[in-house]
Order: C-alpha cells, then structure tokens, then sequence
C-alpha cells in the first residue's frame, strides 16, 4: 500500500528531530520519548505517522542488538523461560500500537 504524504513537510520534521541509528541507551531513550510523544498527539499527520514507524524501526534495531532475546528453554516445569526485557518491548510496542514481533 502506498501512502500519501508531503514529501516537504515530511522533510521538515526529519530536518527538526533527526532521526539516525541509534547508537547509545540515552539516545534509545530519547527515540522512545520522540515516538511516544507522537503516538499519544491527536490527529497525528501522515508525515508524523511515517517518523514514528522509522522511530519504532531504529529503536526496535537497538534492542535486537544491545538486548538479544535468548532462545527459551524449557525449565523445571516444563515453561519456556522469557527475557524480562523482551516482555516489557512488548508491551511497549502494543501501547504504542505496533505490531510486536513473532517469538520463535
């Protein structure tokens, strides 16, 4: 699907917040403040909907680098063991409402 956006305005945010790779756990908080600001401002634009998802994209990034999710592994009662972290992500992600992804 093809969305429909004003490339200038769109250029205007990007040239206001900057998004870029993120590289530090200060930086990947400030993405999440950014994208949960977004996410919360009623009548977000298309443009502001397109910065949030690349923001949900480069913190999901981070985490998958910097917070690997451990293969599970049955423990004494036969459940898989879960990272905290990758819970919390989770959760986050719905709050947020994002797609979270598959557990292998």
């Amino acid at each position: 699907m093809t969305r429909t956006f004003n490339p200038e305005s769109y250029g205007k945010l990007l040239a206001k917040y900057k998004p870029k790779t993120i590289t530090s756990k200060e930086e990947n908080e400030q993405a999440i403040k950014l994208a949960q600001s977004l996410e919360y401002r009623p009548n977000r634009t298309p443009e502001e909907d397109i910065l949030l998802e690349l923001l949900v994209t480069l913190i999901e990034k981070f985490a998958e680098i910097n917070y690997p999710i451990p293969q599970g592994k049955l423990n004494s009662k036969g459940h898989f063991s879960t990272c905290l972290y990758h819970i919390l992500h989770e959760c986050w992600l719905i709050t947020i409402n994002c797609q979270p992804s598959t557990v292998n």
